[in-house]
């Protein structure tokens, strides 16, 4: 009796694919990114999922304790708590991917220049240690009360508040990279 034996070779996994792959079996990813999941979800289906209107005000309800009505309670205007922070959701999600944009751009960009140009290397790192100095609160308060009062001009204040930090780490790295040997071989070819 002959039996064959057909062996199915799985094509290898790229680093990247293999570091995806393991990533998604990760228990606590699995948790922060339902959870994640689940704050964008009420952000975006806020109107339909808010139990009360969040404007709307009612004086005999002010201050009222978490109850089986008011999950969170009411403010001094007698507003529902709990509709007002899954309204308000939006606002702040649209705010932190706006600044992350903008930090890992500018934040790139200058630590890319700044590790590339050894000429432009000092005086941009000391721009970023100047603004590391400051706590990035302060610093955003001072962005924001000097540029005005705007979710733009918020989301500018945080962006210069954070930005130090991915410049220094991307300098690093392009300082790293740029002496590798492909690198120096690219420079001796021309």
């Amino acid at each position: 009796v002959l039996t064959m034996t057909i062996a199915f070779h799985k094509p290898a996994l790229s680093p990247r694919q293999a570091s995806l792959r393991r990533l998604a079996r990760s228990r606590s990813f699995q948790i922060g990114a339902a959870i994640v999941l689940a704050i964008v979800l009420v952000a975006l289906l806020a109107d339909l999922l808010a139990p009360f209107d969040p404007l709307r005000s009612n004086a005999r309800m002010r201050l009222t304790p978490p109850n089986a009505t008011h999950w969170f309670g009411t403010d001094h205007f007698g507003r529902d708590i709990l509709s007002r922070v899954m309204v308000g959701a939006r606002i702040s999600l649209s705010i932190g991917a706006a600044t992350v944009l903008l930090t890992g751009l500018f934040g790139t960009v200058i630590g890319a220049v700044a590790g590339f140009f050894p000429r432009f290397d000092n005086p941009i790192m000391r721009l970023m240690d100047a603004l590391m100095a400051f706590p990035s609160i302060v610093l955003a308060m001072v962005v924001s009360a000097v540029l005005g009062a705007s979710l733009t001009n918020v989301v500018i204040a945080l962006s210069i508040a954070t930005m130090p930090h991915t410049a220094r780490i991307v300098r690093a790295s392009v300082l790293v990279a740029r002496e590798l040997d492909y690198v120096e071989a690219a420079r001796s070819l021309g």
